[in-house]
């Protein structure tokens, strides 16, 4: 993510002197200001429309572009039972949200990050897991890590831990390419 703000912040700056040369050709009976104000609505639009949207066409980011629904499984080493579950990711250039969801929990990310180890990507993310109801007598409210390979856009792979001091193996397939 680091290196997708230092491109951004360059990107922005150069696109706001082009803009403004832009504006200050079109408006040459406006004043100093009043083009700026022109220049500086133009990139928020842009930049925004970018940030949320556009930067997924980016061929130069290298960013896995993760934003979709997965279909999968976690083994618990806990009780070894598979338990089939449904991870969502929302993502944007700068952030990425992550809930997971089985029959009998609800999982939502407080922090995530898309990283590289020796080559690999990697996303890893820190949750706040609440259980259903009817299974807090024997699973209550915890925190965990989750560290997912990132094999490519459509399969990931990886280990759960939680602060119960359970863990478990977890593998999510993209439900549409």
């Amino acid at each position: 993510m680091e290196e997708n703000l230092k491109w951004y912040i360059k990107s922005i700056i150069i696109i706001s002197i082009i803009i403004y040369l832009l504006v200050d050709k079109m408006f040459v009976d406006k004043s100093i200001l009043e083009n700026i104000g022109k220049t500086i609505s133009i990139v928020i639009v842009l930049s925004m429309s970018y940030i949320h949207f556009f930067w997924k066409f980016n061929p130069l980011s290298k960013t896995p572009k993760l934003h979709k629904e997965y279909d999968g499984f976690l083994i618990s080493e806990f009780d070894g039972n598979k338990r089939e579950a449904k991870i969502r990711i929302v993502q944007n250039l700068f952030a990425i949200q992550i809930y997971l969801k089985t029959d009998e929990s609800e999982s939502k990310a407080i922090m995530s990050k898309i990283y590289t180890e020796y080559g690999e990507k990697f996303l890893v993310y820190y949750y706040l897991n609440t259980p259903n109801a009817n299974v807090r007598n024997r699973s209550e409210i915890h925190y965990g890590i989750c560290r997912l390979k990132i094999e490519n856009r459509d399969r990931l792979t990886g280990q759960y831990f939680t602060d119960r001091k359970t863990l478990g193996d977890i593998e999510f397939e993209s439900t549409i390419s």
